[in-house]
């Protein structure tokens, strides 16, 4: 509950001063408590405007002029009230100075008494999912009764509902946002590779036809019988390299017809691509290899599709940048997932100083729209380790 966006600052207020005017007192505070550094800090507080409260802050900052109730932070072990309050999650009730020892300058305390009416305190912690995230705090003029207590508590609840729906609608949001962004990714990815095969099929299939084509053009002119066979040959091996070289490379950049023979043929084949340049270690368990036989494969399509281009992505970016001999290629199956692990040993990189580019932006875009994850790790001169992992 550390950081929170404003949407979820907003509930904050509307909780403290919708508490405020049940309960007709000076002040309600609400307090974000960070579990792990075990601090609070204010959220939101209403009743500030309020001229006795504003007269008890002048007379205060005369004394501690750098003073501000709105950026309070305290350890919650600073007194029992607190501590009981946030760690053991019980609502709890004293006098203002008893709440506040340790907290705040003794001067301090007994001005907020006197002048702005905080002579009692209750603080009733928020909790979502039987986790303290948060605290709401009542302070009026007499000691609280039954009735007072029954209601901060209901605030209290209240107040936890308000907040979990502010965060699963945050969360909501943000996944949103990354769905877009993926979406964003693979367009452009799209966009790229229809350039690359524009490439290919406008500049060098495109340029080969026409030299194929003129020299049919040079048949008709030759009247040796042996050299129009040589002619021929050679116009023949012209096409026969344009459909297997340019025409396939376009046809597998669109659709690798392999994979739906197998996942792993298909990243076979795509290691003897690069040999010679790169030694790609192609291994699986035998659990993958059970399930990706090429009789009634039961990894479906979409899955070894989405597998191979990361895996293929990661290749590339080993070829562009890592200056490696070797990649080991691993996948295993684990809890419903198939898990990708891609291994070289290049060069490396420094992780803090890393920006993803269009390939990796890509791949994480490819991961995340099929519901997977992946990280990547690499230090200088120790390689680089990318994993991926995606649900069946």
């Amino acid at each position: 509950m550390r950081c929170v966006a404003g949407s979820v600052q907003n509930f904050y207020q509307e909780i403290a001063d919708n508490a405020r005017a049940a309960l007709d007192c000076p002040g309600v505070q609400v307090w974000r408590y960070d579990a792990i550094c075990q601090e609070v800090e204010i959220a939101a507080w209403s009743g500030l405007q309020l001229a006795p409260s504003k007269r008890a802050l002048q007379m205060i900052q005369r004394f501690f002029p750098r003073f501000k109730p709105l950026e309070y932070k305290n350890s919650v072990r600073l007194n029992s009230f607190l501590y009981r309050v946030y760690i053991d999650g019980e609502i709890q009730t004293a006098t203002f100075t008893q709440a506040a020892q340790n907290v705040a300058p003794f001067l301090a305390i007994w001005i907020a008494s006197l002048l702005a009416g905080m002579r009692f305190t209750l603080t009733a912690p928020i909790k979502i999912e039987q986790k303290v995230v948060a605290g709401i705090s009542f302070t009026q003029y007499k000691p609280f009764t039954q009735t007072n207590l029954k209601t901060c508590e209901a605030f209290a609840k209240q107040a936890a509902l308000l907040l979990e729906n502010a965060r699963l609608t945050q969360n909501l949001s943000l996944q949103l946002q990354n769905l877009q962004h993926s979406r964003q990714l693979l367009t452009q990815n799209e966009e790229r590779v229809r350039r690359e095969i524009s490439e290919i099929l406008h500049t060098r299939v495109q340029t080969r036809l026409l030299m194929a084509w003129h020299r049919l053009g040079e048949y008709k002119e030759l009247t040796d019988e042996t050299q129009k066979m040589v002619l021929i040959e050679q116009i023949q091996n012209e096409l026969e390299q344009i459909r297997e070289e340019d025409v396939r490379q376009a046809s597998h950049m669109l659709h690798p017809s392999i994979i739906r023979v197998g996942l792993i043929p298909a990243l076979r084949s795509l290691a003897a691509r690069v040999s010679g340049v790169l030694e790609v270690h192609v291994e699986a368990d035998q659990t993958v290899v059970g399930l990706d036989s090429p009789k009634g494969n039961q990894l479906s399509e979409n899955l070894r599709l989405v597998a191979y281009r990361v895996i293929e992505e990661a290749l590339a970016n080993t070829l562009r940048h890592a200056e490696a001999k070797n990649v080991w290629v691993r996948m295993n199956l684990q809890n419903q997932h198939l898990e990708l692990c891609v291994r070289d040993d290049g060069r490396g990189f420094d992780s803090h100083r890393f920006e993803i580019g269009l390939g990796l932006s890509s791949l994480s875009a490819r991961v995340l729209s099929a519901g997977g994850t992946w990280t990547i790790q690499s230090q200088n001169n120790a390689g680089t380790v990318l994993r991926a992992s995606i649900p069946l």
